[in-house]
């Protein structure tokens, strides 16, 4: 019960959808992210472990890049070479293509940051 009130409480809703605190939502990805990489079994197949969990870290990273911080210490722990290589390629095999991704449908082409800081228009 105590759970559930702490869920569903309307005073930490309406703190963080009303304030626009997303604060909350990189950390439940990164934490689901976590949940399905150590303690769900998805079968003996390593490599949809790794597909299927790295996939929340990854999406949390777009709100906040700390996740990308912490995906080597994911890596780093498991249990032996050829199962860290393959973590690890994954993990960036899935950055690379949601960015990518991101680039070509959010950002629509290169953006010219530096220009951007000038002030001047560009006609």
């Amino acid at each position: 019960g105590v759970l559930l009130f702490t869920l569903l409480n309307p005073a930490i809703l309406y703190i963080n959808y009303f304030w626009t605190q997303v604060d909350i939502l990189p950390i439940f990805f990164f934490t689901l992210g976590y949940v399905l990489l150590r303690y769900v079994n998805l079968g003996p197949n390593s490599a949809k472990r790794y597909l299927i969990g790295f996939f929340p870290i990854i999406i949390s990273a777009f709100i906040y890049r700390y996740s990308l911080v912490l995906v080597p210490a994911l890596v780093i722990y498991e249990s032996n070479l050829k199962q860290k290589f393959l973590a690890l390629l994954v993990a960036i095999g899935e950055t690379g293509a949601l960015f990518a991704a991101e680039f070509i449908f959010f950002r629509g082409g290169l953006y010219n940051y530096v220009g951007a800081l000038t002030g001047a228009k560009n006609l």
